[in-house]
C-alpha cells in the first residue's frame, strides 16, 4: 500500500511540474544595431503538454528574446528597453516594460525587467531575468 501511495504522489507531482527541459543559456550576446544595441538571450523552451508522454518527456524548442537598448554599459532603466517581438520575417512588434533595469558592467549582464503584457498580472517578472556572461557579436 505504501509503495502505491508513493508512486501516485510521484506521478501527480510530475504531471503538475513536468520533468523539466526548459533552460536558459548563461551567456548573452550583444551587437551593434543602428543607433543602439541588441541584447540576445537564448535557451530552450517547453510547450504545453499535447499528450500523456509529454508530461514525462516534454518536447523542447529553441527560444530567444531580443532587447533593444541605447547604450552598451552602465544601468539602463526599464523605460529605455524595448523587447523586439518577431511577427514574421524581418517584421517586429515592440513590447515595453513596466519596471526594472538592465545592468551592464564589462562582460557581466544583469536583467531585472517586469512586463506589461495584457494577458499577465501587472509587473510580471520576465522569464529571462538573471545574470549572464556578456559576449560581443559582430
Amino acid at each position: 500500500m505504501k509503495n502505491y501511495f508513493l508512486a501516485t504522489i510521484t506521478i501527480i507531482f510530475l504531471m503538475l511540474t513536468g520533468c523539466g527541459g526548459a533552460s536558459i543559456n548563461t551567456t548573452a550576446h550583444i551587437a551593434k544595431s543602428g543607433n543602439g544595441f541588441i541584447i540576445i538571450l537564448s535557451g530552450k523552451g517547453t510547450g504545453h503538454p499535447a499528450g500523456f508522454s509529454d508530461l514525462f518527456f516534454p518536447k523542447t524548442f529553441d527560444d530567444s528574446i531580443e532587447l533593444s537598448i541605447y547604450k552598451s554599459y552602465d544601468t539602463i532603466n526599464y523605460s529605455q528597453v524595448i523587447e523586439l517581438y518577431p511577427i514574421s520575417k524581418n517584421v517586429f512588434d515592440t513590447i515595453k516594460f513596466s519596471k526594472g533595469k538592465i545592468i551592464i558592467k564589462d562582460n557581466f549582464l544583469k536583467v531585472d525587467l517586469y512586463s506589461t503584457y495584457p494577458d499577465y498580472p501587472p509587473n510580471d517578472p520576465l522569464n529571462w531575468n538573471g545574470d549572464y556572461e556578456l559576449k560581443w557579436r559582430e
